[in-house]
């Protein structure tokens, strides 16, 4: 969704790494996930942060848990005990533009894991007790401000002791000079309820000391949203999209799922175009729902109104009839929660199998995706592994990874890239988080006491996924090295950074002991000091021929600008126990790192093709800020004898330039948190210094609050030369359009914008106040159909506001329809705001200062242009297919300039489907003196061939009929087609009573009859 100088990118993502058992699928079905707009969200570690004892609450904990050592036996008490929150929540923000994850410290200040030039804050609306009033303000280094959870209705909460907000949406965007913004609306859901299922167990064996009993327990996390939110509209200057959402799923109580997405401009009442949903499910849905999971299957766009669905892809997934998922709290899964072969009733590890099985962990994953231009792409995909050096042998772990992407083309011949996941000597090149899969939290620990050592051996099993399984970004296997094999036989090999160049670091202490438990000897039951923003790093990246031959090699080196800060501490406390009064606590310690970890030097080879000895040698070096957040300066160098430099000034470095007027060191001021170039320096081989300088100016209306700064100036210099303008630009206060610019050579031109932000008028030599343009695009009564530019005109009396600013000779000139002719008219603009009275339709009006050259534009909202008129008054027109793509360009006469053609290989526009109505589980009774009938009614989608088939939103009308021996009555409904079929009644179908000579005395009848509706026939 464009606006004026932001953007809101929808994107559709797929989540390729397998299905987990106890996945939920997302409103837009399994594995997928749908990004438009924004969010803040948490991991809430210990008590949420901002509650009364959270870490940075009114009784500020983080503060008191700062400041004692990594052991320290009242704060492990206070933790233990809930008085007091030992752990900064995880923050993450999406936006349009980035992402973002930071903690906050003891004193409510980010920490970022990598510097990051962006603000961050939140308010409390009513007081500093409410803590579900919460707003969050970002700022990034355009000057783009966010808004989040400005109202209810963009907060999301889950129940607990106490509520808390989970989630906090984007409610509003605006430019840095507040001449755009973006919003955001919400709809609200009912409550829906999640659970992760699991189970524990605890056995005890002591020496000299008294144990409690062994027990096993239930431990199932399930967590209720309350009123959820889905985005429901993103509302920009140049139109709305409009999301719209089924409220009735068959795998999830309350859930919602995208049924379609609208895209309105802001002329039209119909949508320009539409995005439809279409969902089934893998199986036929069950009463049970956890048993049930949502899949989406196709996507369909239409155009305008009344346009037939053209079908943009097809989706098709793994799922073997034979190994179809079985309730989500099963103990069927591995030790990353995929499906796997563990058919046993107990989940603990190590009875239960929790291998990875390939064929089960592949169920229901996407298979291929066809296309509407013909052909497809398909996916193949095989079990994660890594190489175990205890055991010297690759291990298989969880999840998929991609082994070969096919391209299929319109006949059907397929092009394959494949993957490889090696190291130079044969071993998975995998790495994973937990070296050791543990489930036992501690093993023969010798716990201290007044009366000697009270030793215990002891486990707790968990049946659900191990904490510490994967990182904080949620990898649990991470490579080393890929190659990639391209159709050709070409191939290409790349290194990253993984997890034993940067590993996370638990630190576990025993209060008694005093020291660090062995990490192998002991569940991580904590959270860890994250590396994972060192990880996937690319190292190298080597392109091969087909006889593997080298073509080309990157090499990248990175480094510490500054030493790693250790911030915001994490403590959390587990297994307490007290012997005699003594208490005894393991403590897990961690921290967020405040680190500034950046790329260096470049350093690229090519080589000679017929000797691959020989290679040009070509490097960039990267200087940054001291915050590391701005590259500074980019040097160059070559074997060719290259050696040049590019320097960057931003608004923070205003001080190293000298000779900068006021008003640009105010504009600077106010810019300062902006990544914003205003001088770039360029130092070439040859030592000369080329600059061009950004001169930007603030500009106000009177109100300090509205004040704005905007680029004035563009120059340029060379070696000592002065600084000479090359173009001086002009703007709109209240719009922030450029409405002037001025070159070097003295022309200048002028420009007027429609309301959508889209250059309607330009004119080269004259000033914006000497042009006046007029297509009737945006004017209420005028009249839509054959206009002469555009699509409208108008008719009767027509007052031109337009006052001359000068006392020069001003050209009118505008278009009337005459005998089905649109005639031009050329006069003077004789008087100020002067009155059209032309008996016959006009258009195009046109007011200009005579000797300047004026061209005018006509354009859809959101489509594209539809006319240029030039200063010569030729006139060119552009037509869409029923698709909007662009068809024709004519001239004025109608001549065709250009023609586009398009041709999909499918016949891809959805046709009508046959509805029928079946019903299913029939069972009758009949005693001789009462005879019924029960059963569920469904009606069925079908194709032409009579298979079950699937409607975008198909709409099914129906009447129920019920009938007595003594009356008949009708009511009708409703319901919306999710997948193929729909049971839209289940119950008494009919009933008789008799008597003694089986003659009916009272009955009762149900019937339902098709009506009209959409979608089928």
């Amino acid at each position: 969704m464009e606006s004026k100088e932001m953007s809101v990118p929808v994107t559709l993502n797929y989540k390729g790494g397998g299905i987990r058992l106890q996945d939920v699928a997302s409103f837009v079905g399994l594995g997928w996930s749908l990004r438009a707009g924004g969010m803040v969200t948490r991991i809430v570690r210990g008590m949420p942060d901002e509650s009364e004892k959270g870490y940075i609450g009114k009784n500020k904990t983080g503060v008191q848990v700062n400041g004692g050592g990594e052991t320290n036996a009242t704060r492990a008490d206070k933790v233990a005990t809930g008085e007091w929150d030992g752990e900064p929540d995880l923050f993450y923000i999406s936006t349009p533009t980035g992402e973002f994850s930071f903690v906050f410290d003891e004193n409510g200040i980010p920490v970022f894991n990598q510097p990051v030039k962006c603000k961050v804050s939140f308010e409390r609306l009513n007081g500093p007790d409410d803590d579900l009033s919460i707003q969050w303000h970002l700022t990034d280094a355009s000057g783009i401000h966010y808004i989040f959870g400005m109202d209810a209705a963009s907060r999301e909460n889950v129940a607990d002791t106490k509520s808390f907000t989970s989630t906090w949406y984007l409610s509003k965007m605006y430019s840095f000079n507040k001449t755009d913004e973006i919003t955001f609306d919400y709809l609200e859901g009912k409550d829906v309820t999640t659970t992760i299922y699991n189970r524990m167990r605890v056995n005890f064996k002591a020496y000299n000391c008294m144990p409690p009993d062994n027990f096993q327990t239930i431990i199932n996390n399930s967590r209720t949203y309350q009123k959820v939110k889905y985005l429901s509209a993103v509302n920009t200057i140049s139109g709305r999209m409009k999301l719209n959402y089924i409220d009735r799923r068959d795998d999830l109580d309350n859930g919602y799922a995208l049924s379609s997405i609208e895209i309105y401009n802001k002329i039209d009442v119909d949508p320009v175009r539409k995005y439809t949903f279409t969902y089934d499910y893998f199986t036929s849905p069950l009463p049970e729902k956890e048993r049930n999971r949502l899949c989406l299957k196709q996507i369909y766009t239409s155009f305008g109104k009344n346009t037939p669905l053209f079908r943009l892809y097809n989706l098709d997934y793994y799922f073997n009839p034979g190994l179809i998922f079985p309730d989500r709290s099963s103990a069927s899964f591995d030790h990353w929660g995929f499906y796997n072969n563990n058919s046993g009733s107990t989940p603990y590890y190590p009875e239960a199998d929790k291998e990875p099985v390939l064929e089960k962990t592949l169920q229901y994953s996407l298979r291929s995706i066809e296309h509407a231009q013909g052909g497809k792409t398909e996916f193949l995909y095989e079990l994660n592994s890594y190489y175990d050096e205890a055991s010297n042998t690759d291990k298989k772990s969880g999840g998929l990874r991609i082994s070969a992407m096919k391209e299929y083309d319109n006949s059907g011949k397929s092009y394959t890239r494949s993957y490889e996941y090696k190291l130079d000597n044969g071993k998975s090149s995998g790495q994973v988080t937990m070296k050791n899969i543990r489930y036992i939290k501690y093993s023969g620990v010798t716990m201290p006491s007044p009366i000697g050592g009270c030793s215990i051996d002891a486990e707790s099993c968990n049946a659900g996924l191990i904490f510490n399984i994967s990182d904080i970004n949620g990898v649990f296997t991470g490579y080393s090295k890929v190659k990639v094999i391209e159709p050709n036989g070409g191939y290409t090999k790349s290194d990253f950074t993984n997890f034993n160049d940067f590993p996370d670091y638990f630190t576990i202490h025993n209060s008694l002991i005093g020291t660090a438990i062995d990490i192998n000897n002991i569940r991580q039951f904590g959270y860890s000091t994250s590396n994972a923003h060192k990880r996937g790093l690319l190292k190298s990246k080597v392109v091969f021929t087909s006889d593997s031959k080298p073509v080309s090699e990157a090499l990248y080196e990175y480094g510490q600008l500054s030493l790693a800060q250790r911030k915001a501490l994490g403590v959390s406390v587990t297994l307490s126990a007290s012997i005699i009064s003594v208490l005894n606590y393991f403590e897990n310690v961690y921290y967020q790192v405040k680190d500034n970890y950046q790329l260096l030097k470049e350093t690229e080879k090519i080589y000679d093709a017929k000797v691959p000895t020989l290679y040009l040698t070509k490097t960039k070096s990267y200087t940054y800020n001291p915050e590391g957040t701005l590259v500074r300066i980019t040097s160059y160098t070559s074997s060719e004898g290259e050696n040049y430099s590019d320097k960057v000034y931003y608004p923070e470095n205003r001080s190293e330039i000298a000779g900068l007027t006021a008003d640009e060191t105010q504009a600077y001021t106010l810019m300062n948190d902006l990544a914003v170039p205003i001088r770039e320096e360029h130092n070439t081989t040859d030592n000369n210094k080329i600059i061009k300088h950004s001169s930007y100016t603030v500009q106000s209306d009177g109100n300090p609050a509205h004040t704005k700064v905007f680029l004035n100036k563009v120059s340029s210099s060379r070696n000592s030369d002065p600084l000479r303008q090359e173009v001086d630009v002009r703007y709109d206060f209240v719009t922030g359009n450029v409405s002037k610019e001025v070159k070097r050579t003295g022309q200048y031109t002028s420009y007027l914008w429609s309301s959508d932000n889209k250059i309607i008028a330009k004119a080269d030599y004259a000033d914006n106040n000497e042009i006046y343009y007029q297509g009737f695009e945006e004017v209420n009564n005028a009249i839509t159909g054959s206009a002469y530019a555009g699509r409208k005109y108008f008719s009767g009396s027509y007052t031109i506001p337009f006052t001359r600013p000068n006392g020069k000779k001003y050209i009118l000139s505008y278009r009337k329809l005459v005998a089905g002719k649109w005639e031009p008219v050329n006069t003077v603009c004789s008087s100020d705001n002067m009155i059209l009275n032309e008996p016959v339709p006009i258009d195009n009006i046109r007011i200009f200062p005579e000797g300047s050259q004026m061209t005018t534009y006509t354009h859809i909202p959101l489509i594209g242009i539809t006319s240029v008129c030039d200063f010569n008054d030729n006139t060119q027109y552009y037509e869409y297919d029923e698709m909007l793509r662009l068809k024709l360009i004519r001239d004025l006469k109608g001549n065709i300039l250009k023609q586009m053609g398009y041709q999909y290989s499918c016949d891809c526009f959805f046709k009508n489907l046959l509805a029928s109505i079946e019903i299913r589980n029939a069972i009758s009774e009949d005693d001789g003196t009462y005879a019924s009938y029960t059963g569920d009614i469904y009606v069925v989608l079908r194709d032409q061939a009579g298979s079950p088939a699937i409607n975008p939103n198909s709409v099914f009308n129906f009447r129920t009929t019920t009938k007595t021996q003594s009356s008949t009555s009708s009511t009708d409904g409703t319901v919306t087609f999710m997948g193929s079929e729909l049971m839209i009644y289940s119950g008494l179908l009919s009933e008789y009573y008799f008597d003694s000579n089986g003659k009916p005395i009272r009955y009762k009848e149900v019937s339902i009859s098709k009506l009209a509706g959409t979608g089928y026939n």
